[in-house]
């Protein structure tokens, strides 16, 4: 438990490039992309990290390494930070409300962290908004579990930790009774209830929205992305999505409209959705913070979603989110294509044969399979050419080797 030891206070507001410092919490890639964004329009800049290794650290002015339950850590920051923001969700809510008790802009705001970091109460946020979701349940027990799953019509499911999971972690699948039991006691059993046990959707492809939303309640939306996961983790991102339904951009703008201002969102919101056979969407996940699948839009909008969670931080009217190019693509690098060959992958192969590439490297030391190192960008004006010479790129790069 943080203990505040000054008292309350307003900070000047909008916050001033070349006068206000952001702090950010989370020292990964999304962290060290916030602070590019946040340098280039004149902020001096705060990180706080538990990681040694936070590639964020290099890019800050100021570095506090530390669990973010610590209070001394805690003092620090706040005595430097203007305006706060976060790059992930496992974070105590606790620290955040603490932070606005001082009078500290946080954006987003704790009540949101709160809602999306709890698989629950993010689909009864959702349920409460007319959001359309996949069926589901609270679970405790077993019991429960049992009962829910032929409640939601003995089809298919899928158990999740209802904190704590991401990239397909804390979760698992159930398609008969049987599987009931086994499966509650391989995520801990009663000890970590509660869980969300959610009916399997049959989908034709996964697809993410990138809603702004300011302090003044203006509002901006980025084109809908294709993403394709290899194993939970995104692997390939398209956008605009190729083949969309007119229907489906209009469902989209509805969703995210409906949501930002719902629940007074100031900052940047990525929606994560299936999209149907006809064309409709089912919302998956929030993210109360820029999403891997729009690191494209630093090479291919107006304004990138890391501009963005700047500008809405700091109290300014956001920016245009349009394309200025036909179409773009990401391919993520993942950790086995180190761990395959157990050395550094040969850049310069990618750099000389694919100099249209665009190569972004987060800066990590320590490479495992899964693990998100870097990411390829490539723009142009064919969705098969773009992901054909991403793969290539690559390929080149280095042998890859699954992981499991």
């Amino acid at each position: 438990m943080l203990l505040l030891t000054e008292s309350a206070q307003s900070t000047p507001f909008p916050l001033m490039p070349q006068q206000a410092t952001l702090g950010i919490l989370g020292g990964g890639q999304l962290g060290r992309f916030f602070l590019m964004a946040a340098k280039d329009l004149g902020y001096r800049t705060v990180v706080w990290a538990p990681d040694f290794e936070s590639p964020a650290f290099g890019l800050a002015d100021e570095v506090i390494q530390a669990p973010f339950d610590n209070a001394k850590a805690f003092q620090r920051f706040t005595s430097l930070a203007d305006g706060v923001s976060y790059e992930f969700e496992n974070l105590p809510v606790s620290t955040l409300e603490a932070m606005e008790a001082l009078g500290k802009v946080v954006s987003p705001s704790s009540n949101i962290l709160k809602i999306c970091q709890h698989r629950i109460l993010e689909r009864q946020c959702l349920q409460g908004f007319g959001i359309p979701i996949s069926p589901f349940k609270p679970i405790h027990t077993v019991a429960e579990l049992q009962a829910g799953f032929e409640a939601l019509g003995s089809q298919p499911c899928i158990l999740k930790t209802a904190t704590m999971g991401y990239d397909g972690k804390g979760q698992g699948k159930i398609t008969t009774l049987a599987d009931c039991a086994p499966v509650f006691a391989s995520l801990g059993g009663e000890a970590h209830a509660p869980y969300l046990l959610e009916r399997v959707v049959a989908f034709v492809r996964e697809v993410s929205l990138i809603v702004g939303r300011s302090a003044s309640g203006g509002m901006v939306t980025y084109p809908l992305i294709e993403n394709r996961h290899h194993r939970h983790v995104l692997d390939l991102s398209l956008c605009p999505a190729p083949q969309l339904n007119p229907h489906t951009v209009v469902q989209s703008t509805h969703i995210a409209e409906t949501l930002a201002e719902g629940l007074g969102l100031v900052g940047v919101l990525c929606i994560e959705c299936f999209e149907l056979a006809d064309g409709s969407l089912i919302v998956n996940e929030l993210a109360p913070r820029p999403h891997n699948s729009g690191h494209l839009t630093m090479e291919a909008c107006i304004t990138s979603q890391y501009e963005q969670q700047v500008r809405a931080l700091c109290g300014f009217t956001l920016g245009c989110t349009g394309l200025r190019v036909p179409m773009v693509g990401l391919q993520n690098l993942m950790g086995q294509l180190w761990a395959s060959s157990g050395k550094e992958p040969d850049w310069a192969r990618v750099l000389d044969q694919f100099p249209e590439v665009k190569l972004h490297l987060y800066g990590k030391e320590s490479a495992k399979p899964g693990r998100k190192m870097g990411h390829l960008v490539l723009t142009g004006n064919d969705y098969t050419a773009i992901e054909a010479t991403l793969k290539a790129a690559k390929a080149c790069i280095g042998p890859l080797k699954d992981f499991d």
